[in-house]
C-alpha cells in the first residue's frame, strides 16, 4: 500500500465526514419542524437564510466532488485504482457500489448544478433556485453512508484500516435552539 492511496483515503473520510457533519447540522436546525425553522428565522433572519443555504450546498459540492470522474479526491479514483490491486470479487463489489452512489447522488448532483450553471441568470425579480425536495432530502444521508461503505469495502481490499460507520456529532444546533428558545421567553 503506498502513501498516495493511504492520503486519498484519509482524505476521502474527512471530505465525507464534513459533508455528515454539515448535514447533521442542516437537519437539527431546519429539518426538525416549520415552527422551529420559523423561530430561527424570526431570531436572525439573515444569518439563519444563509445556513438555511449554504448548508445543504456545501454538501451538494462535497457529494458532487466525491462522484466526478475528474476530482483528484474522489472514490471514483480510489475505485478506478482498485482494479488491479484488490481481490477480483472486492474490486466487482466496488464498482457495483460506485454505480449506486453515483445513482443515488445523481439528483443532488444535478440541483447542484443547475443552480450554479444557472445562479449568473437569477435576478431579484426571478424565483429563487428549488429547494432541496423531501426525496432528495432523504438521499442525502443515505448517499453519504454508502459512500463511507465504500471506502471501507476499497480500503479493506487495499489492507487500509477501516473508518468507523458513524462519526458523533455534538449537537451544536440542538443547543443553539434551546438558547434561542430560552431567549424568547426571557422579558
Amino acid at each position: 500500500m503506498n502513501d498516495e492511496m493511504k492520503k486519498l483515503s484519509d482524505a476521502l473520510w474527512n471530505e465525507i465526514v464534513e459533508a455528515k457533519f454539515k448535514w447533521k447540522l442542516f437537519e437539527q436546525l431546519f429539518a426538525h419542524s416549520d415552527a422551529r425553522s420559523s423561530m430561527l428565522f424570526s431570531a436572525a433572519n439573515h444569518f439563519f437564510v444563509v445556513l438555511h443555504n449554504l448548508l445543504p450546498e456545501s454538501v451538494a459540492i462535497a457529494i458532487a466532488r466525491l462522484v466526478d470522474t475528474k476530482h483528484k479526491v474522489s472514490l471514483t479514483r480510489l475505485v478506478s485504482f482498485a482494479e488491479n490491486r484488490v481481490n477480483h470479487a472486492i474490486y466487482e463489489t466496488a464498482v457495483s457500489s460506485m454505480e449506486e452512489v453515483k445513482q443515488l447522488s445523481r439528483p443532488i448532483v444535478d440541483r447542484r448544478h443547475g443552480i450554479y450553471a444557472h445562479r449568473s441568470l437569477l435576478t431579484l425579480e426571478s424565483d429563487p433556485p428549488p429547494k432541496i425536495g423531501e426525496v432528495t432530502r432523504l438521499n442525502v444521508s443515505r448517499v453519504l453512508n454508502k459512500m463511507g461503505d465504500l471506502l471501507n469495502l476499497v480500503g479493506g481490499g487495499l489492507g487500509l484500516p477501516k473508518y468507523p460507520p458513524e462519526v458523533v456529532f455534538a449537537t451544536d444546533g440542538e443547543t443553539l435552539v434551546r438558547v434561542i428558545e430560552k431567549g424568547k421567553q426571557t422579558p
